[in-house]
């Protein structure tokens, strides 16, 4: 990724895009958010060299949310309330992991062309 180039960030102002768009600009790079708080004019999409990155359940220091209450649980020794069989499974990201995966994602030479 040139300076030159401009990053879309989709979702920049939640949580995890918040975070990604403070790594870019860290890095020097230029960047165009669109949000649904976003009221500026929207960019086409056709034609746009993009890399998908769709994570799942991310972390942080700011963001543990329900999980928060269900550690406090389980480290407080209380019972914790199952819903279901109890075989979901969880793949947890820290937010700077996930923030450092998208940044070398969009690195890769390889993009699709939407």
């Amino acid at each position: 990724m040139t300076t030159a180039e401009i990053t879309l960030v989709t979702g920049g102002c939640g949580y995890f895009g918040s975070v990604l768009v403070g790594r870019l600009l860290a890095a020097g790079q230029r960047v165009r958010i669109l949000d649904k708080q976003d009221s500026g004019d929207r960019p086409a999409a056709a034609g746009l060299d993009v890399t998908i990155v769709r994570p799942y359940t991310i972390m942080g220091p700011q963001r543990l949310g329900v999980w928060q209450i269900l550690f406090e649980a389980v480290r407080t020794g209380r019972s914790v309330f199952v819903f279901g069989q109890g075989d979901n499974r969880y793949q947890f990201i820290h937010a700077d992991d996930l923030a450092e995966a998208c940044l070398k994602a969009a690195a890769r030479p390889r993009t699709r062309r939407l």
